[in-house]
């Protein structure tokens, strides 16, 4: 089965500012809005898609489809993440890998 997850809209909100969009990661994330509030990215995981360690700020998810990600945090062992259909998960600030095995 391919674990595949489309996250139509993921939601980088900087509790404190923008951040400098980091390595551009263009397979994957595609940036849909931009301004003084917040940024939306749409990102597709085909699989075997990865992205290397890059640093979030506070950010939420939203997965219109189900499918799972591997998140790995800076010198940790990765984990699995599960995403259901119409589901929004809300992440603390992390640097990390990813990747749809």
């Amino acid at each position: 089965m391919h674990r595949i997850l489309f996250l139509g809209a993921a939601i980088l909100v900087c509790l404190s500012g923008l951040v400098a969009a980091q390595d551009a990661s263009t397979a994957v994330y595609k940036q849909l809005l931009d301004n003084n509030r917040v940024r939306v990215f749409e990102a597709t995981f085909k699989p075997g898609s990865k992205v290397a360690t890059r640093n979030y700020p506070s950010h939420l998810m939203y997965s219109p489809t189900e499918g799972t990600l591997i998140f790995t945090p800076a010198g940790r062992t990765g984990y699995e993440v599960n995403f259901k259909a119409g589901e929004a998960v809300w992440f603390p600030p992390q640097a990390r890998a990813t990747e749809n095995d």
